[in-house]
């Protein structure tokens, strides 16, 4: 496979990681996770890409990578950033967006 999943997210997880979590395991869909409770250089990414420490954040990479395999979509600000699919980046999906992201990328 060309693209590997990237979750960021926390150690404690929160409802919304849980979740996705939940989801990519009853579907059988590897992810590589990356704690950015442990990772100052991973919490930084994060807010400059979504303003906040939104997780999960997920996004698309090249195997081995933590990075978008190309530069997500620029964020709508008028709208929340929760589900906003940038194309190799999603915030806070519920699953039916979850779900779509992972079929556009032929993750699922």
């Amino acid at each position: 496979m060309n693209k590997e999943l990237v979750m960021y997210g926390r150690r404690f997880a929160c409802w919304d990681q849980s979740r996705a979590m939940t989801f990519l395991s009853e579907k059988k869909i590897p992810y590589r996770f990356v704690d950015i409770s442990a990772d100052p250089n991973a919490s930084a990414r994060l807010i400059e890409w979504v303003g906040h420490l939104s997780v999960p954040t997920l996004v698309i990479a090249q195997p081995g990578e933590v990075l978008p395999m190309r530069d997500p979509k620029p964020l709508d600000r008028s709208q929340r950033v929760r589900g906003q699919d940038r194309d190799t980046m999603i915030t806070e999906p519920n699953n039916d967006e979850l779900e779509s992201f992972l079929r556009t990328h032929h993750l699922l």
